[in-house]
Formats: C-alpha cells, structure tokens, sequence
C-alpha cells in the first residue's frame, strides 16, 4: 500500500482540462457549459499593503470553498487513473481482490491509497502518474 497527499492539487488543476475530462466522461453538454463558464476568463487581483496589484488571469486551480471543487478535482484524477491502470494492465499489476472486485486504489479528496499486492506495484503506478 502506498500514500499519496498531493501538496497544493486543488491549485493546479488546469481549467480546460476539466471542461474535456467532463466531456470525455459523456457528461451532459449544459452540464460542460455550465462548468466552462464558471472557469473561463477568471481574473484577481491581490491586496496588498500598499493597495491592490494589476488583475491577471486564472487559467488553472479549481475554486476555493465552491461545493462542487471536490467533485470536479476527483473527476480529473479520475481519468488520470483510468489511464494509468489500462497501461498497467498490459504489465500485469496486481490489484487487490476484495469480494471479488479488484480494486487499485482508493481516493479521498486529494488523498490517494495505491494497492497492490507485490510490493513492485505500486512504484510502477507512481512513475506512471
């Protein structure tokens, strides 16, 4: 078993990766709009002391304290996952069988557990993500 805490995922999450993960996954369209446009041409400006700085572009990150981050972060690992593990396949990782369902990895939030049941399995998978 192996731990993953992603320092700072949510920050680096690029929006146009969202709007095509959704899309990959068959996602209603008003859904993808509806995302697409809560994302795109997102500016801030920050305060400092002496006032505020010029406004500039948010390309990447999901929203702060917005209900629907969480979601939309573990939809995007998600399809990084799927990829991941079809390539694994073809070099035979080996997944933990639990009631008969093989399961590679379990996913909270940004937190991630690998599971494998040699202890090569879960190095292959961290140097394929």
């Amino acid at each position: 078993m192996c731990f993953i805490d992603y320092s700072k995922a949510f920050d680096c999450v690029n929006h146009e990766q969202i709007v095509t993960t959704l899309k990959n996954l068959n996602c209603h369209y008003k859904i993808v709009n509806l995302i697409n446009n809560l994302y795109q041409q997102q500016t801030a400006t920050v305060r400092l002391e002496y006032g505020l700085t010029k406004w500039f572009p948010i390309k990447q990150g999901v929203r702060q304290g917005c209900i629907l981050s969480p979601s939309l972060f573990s939809l995007y690992t998600e399809t990084i996952m799927r990829d991941v593990m079809t390539e694994e396949k073809d070099e035979q990782y080996s997944a933990v069988k639990i009631n008969g369902r093989k399961i590679s990895d379990l996913r909270y939030a940004d937190d991630t557990a690998l599971l494998s049941t040699t202890s090569t399995g879960p190095n292959k998978l961290v140097k394929s993500v």
